[in-house]
Formats: C-alpha cells, structure tokens, sequence
C-alpha cells in the first residue's frame, strides 16, 4: 500500500491480518492517519493518492467513532488506530467483558 500525500509518501507492506506500525515519536504515524483520514473523508479532493493492491476500503477509527459498530461492520477493510484513542485503553474494550 502506497500513500501520497503533497508533503509526503508512505510506502506499507501489510501482509497480516494485523499489522501495528510503531516507531520513536515524531516518526509521522499520527501524521499518516491524519492523512488517511482526510483521503477518507474527502476522497480526491484531500489531494491524497492511495495506491493498493487489491479492492478494500480503509477505515479510520477515532475517538468520536462507535468501534462496536465499525468492527461489527468491517468487511474487507483496513482500519487505522492511532494510540491517542481512548477506547484501546478502556476496560469495555476488553471483548471478555473482565
């Protein structure tokens, strides 16, 4: 997966169901959601360019959205979580409910 935006490229192998990107701060993962958020919300008008190598859409789960839902609804999606978003770190996120 290739994400273009004017300032920048991310170039993405994700071969995984799962795939944590992490890096020292400052290394521009917030800034490659942030990216890909607006490429979600505006879609070529967000001057984004996303190259990928087979048809799912890309999901970005944030505070405001209902995660229940969204994994509910995922479906041949990639979804992109930075580490700022509370709900990882609630208890309610746990799906044993413990």
């Amino acid at each position: 997966m290739e994400i273009e935006s004017r300032r920048v490229i991310y170039q993405l192998s994700l071969e995984r169901k799962a795939t944590v990107i992490k890096g020292n701060s400052g290394t521009g993962k917030t800034s490659m959601i942030r990216i890909l958020s607006d490429y979600v919300e505006l879609g070529k008008d967000s001057g984004v360019h996303i190259r990928k190598s087979s048809d799912y859409d890309i999901k970005i789960l944030e505070n405001r959205t209902d995660w229940h839902q969204e994994l509910e609804q995922a479906h041949n999606c990639i979804m992109f979580v930075d580490e700022d978003v509370r709900y990882l770190y609630d208890k309610i996120c746990d799906h044993r409910g413990q």
